[in-house]
């Protein structure tokens, strides 16, 4: 899939996961919608702890790191799918 929509990812194929379910490595989409403007983001679960989601991501204070969201910002997980690879 290749997009810069972060939205978009909602139609990414796979199972779709509950907060509950997310295991690490799974796909996190984040955001929220306020007045004249829509965020959202996309990371890799890592953890989550109290009211707080930590994902692995881009473009977090300028590099690719683990960062804190809040759990109300979460809209869906997503089972990344994989492909068999020999070497």
């Amino acid at each position: 899939m290749r997009t810069l929509w972060v939205f978009d990812y909602l139609k990414y194929p796979g199972k779709d996961l509950t907060l509950e379910e997310l295991k690490p490595g799974d796909i996190v989409i984040l955001g929220k919608q306020s007045p004249g403007s829509i965020w959202g983001h996309i990371g890799f679960f890592v953890e989550r702890s109290d009211n707080i989601i930590y994902i692995l991501g881009g473009n977090q204070a300028e590099s690719v790191n683990i960062a804190g969201f809040r759990s109300s910002d979460f809209i869906a997980g997503k089972k990344p799918l994989y492909k068999k690879c020999y070497v």
